[in-house]
């Protein structure tokens, strides 16, 4: 810092009046000394009262000027070329024709030509330029502006581009990649950069689309794999027979098809039964609901689990104990026809039994084989009768059974008093007891 108290000649000047300089040999004191109304600088103060009596610039009550005197003669040089005392004088012309550098903010000490550059907007040095705090990379942009001064390719004003820096310095990283401003890019792994729900920082909701970016859409919301989303339909993830693509079940317990209503089955032909809750076998047929009248036409009409369980629809005539039903049946189908009219096929006990049912067997179905409950289905070779009861009684034919073609149920021979074994699935009449 270059010191103010560069004054030049120092107003030391004592002027040696000797009496033939000063007095011209008139107007002096006795004894030859200097006159009291002497002015030698003809500045309008006497010498007496003059600082420096030779320089008409100087003299009390004179203007202070920047020009290292003491104008005023108040002790001080140039006091009001230095207000703010940091050493430098102002920028005037007189103070730059003694110095060039001059202080360019005279009213504050933290601005001079000697002050290091601060990055605050001000010219601290004073050479021209606010904040020049250097420029380490050449790019042309001040230390105080680039915010990363060792890479020339960054500074304020560059184009962004998506790499990971922010390239124009204005504190985003690939603003210009990141639309939605979610923090991430589009150059990087934000997978739509229209919508600040999904990037690759984020978690996966359930909302139909790929929030984490991963390639997958709501891949946490399916855990049943049923293909449906616990967003899209599925209220129960945890069952893949659960969700909005099944149909109701009458389960008591889970809403099957998510519609928020357990069994909720409507009436569909009005009959005043439902399904799930009524039982209603046939809920698209009005005729046909728990209670209705059973009729021969094929079907359940009383939903009590038989087919036209009538005797007449299966032709049968009742003779005692007995049904005679010449309807042929297979022998399943003859044993339900049996068990809808509250009996069995018949038990053959002993010989007059045999005898009483061929006797009416050969009244009613006129030589025709008809199924009695005896069948060996269950254990081949070992027969039993419906009833649960083992075989005791027996009336086979000479060479029966031959358990032949799935021979496994018994008919009576029409027109004899003996039994054989037959094809189950073949239609027989038959007795019910």
């Amino acid at each position: 810092m270059r010191s103010l108290v560069s004054v030049a000649l120092g107003v030391f000047l004592f002027t040696a009046c000797d009496g033939d300089d000063k007095a011209g040999g008139t107007g002096g004191t006795d004894g030859g000394g200097p006159s009291e109304d002497l002015d030698a600088d003809n500045d309008g103060v006497l010498d007496a009262d003059d600082c420096d009596p030779d320089n008409a610039a100087v003299r009390p009550g004179g203007a202070e000027v920047c020009d290292g005197l003491d104008n005023n003669c108040d002790g001080a040089i140039d006091e009001l070329f230095d207000l703010d005392d940091d050493g430098w004088l102002a920028d005037d012309a007189g103070c730059r024709a003694m110095d060039p550098l001059v202080d360019c903010d005279d009213l504050d000490p933290d601005v001079n030509p000697g002050a290091a550059e601060a990055c605050d907007g001000l010219d601290n040095d004073c050479s021209g330029l606010a904040d020049d705090a250097g420029d380490a990379d050449n790019d042309g942009s001040s230390a105080c502006y680039d915010c990363k001064d060792d890479d020339a390719l960054v500074f304020p004003g560059q184009a962004e581009v998506c790499d990971a820096v922010d390239n124009d310095c204005n504190g985003t990283v690939d603003d210009e990649w990141d639309v939605d401003g979610d923090g991430e890019s589009s150059c990087e792994s934000d997978c739509d950069d229209g919508d600040p729900g999904n990037a690759s920082i984020l978690p996966e909701v359930c909302d139909l689309q790929d929030n984490d970016c991963d390639g997958i859409v709501d891949e946490d919301f399916d855990l049943d794999l049923d293909g449906v989303l616990t967003c899209a339909g599925d209220c129960n993830d945890a069952d893949p027979l659960v969700n909005d693509r099944m149909p109701e079940i009458c389960d008591g317990g889970q809403d099957t098809d998510c519609d928020g209503i357990l069994n909720d089955f409507a009436d569909e032909d009005g009959d005043g039964f439902d399904l799930c809750t009524d039982l209603d076998c046939r809920d698209r047929d009005p005729l046909i609901f728990p209670g209705a009248v059973e009729i021969c036409n094929g079907e359940d009409d009383n939903c009590d689990g038989f087919v036209d369980d009538l005797p007449e629809c299966s032709g049968c005539v009742a003779d005692g104990s007995y049904w005679f039903c010449s309807t042929g049946r297979t022998w399943a189908a003859a044993q339900d026809s049996c068990l809808s009219f509250g009996t069995d096929l018949a038990v053959i006990s002993d010989d007059a039994e045999n005898a009483l049912v061929t006797s009416l067997g050969d009244l009613y179905f006129v030589g025709a084989r008809y199924w009695v409950g005896l069948t060996d289905s269950a254990v081949e070779g070992t027969f039993t009768w419906v009833d649960g009861s083992p075989l005791g009684y027996t009336a086979w034919v000479v060479g029966e059974p031959n358990g032949g073609n799935a021979s496994d149920c018994v008919v009576l021979r029409g027109g004899t008093t003996t039994w054989a074994d037959f094809d189950c699935g073949t239609a027989q009449a038959f007795v019910c007891e």
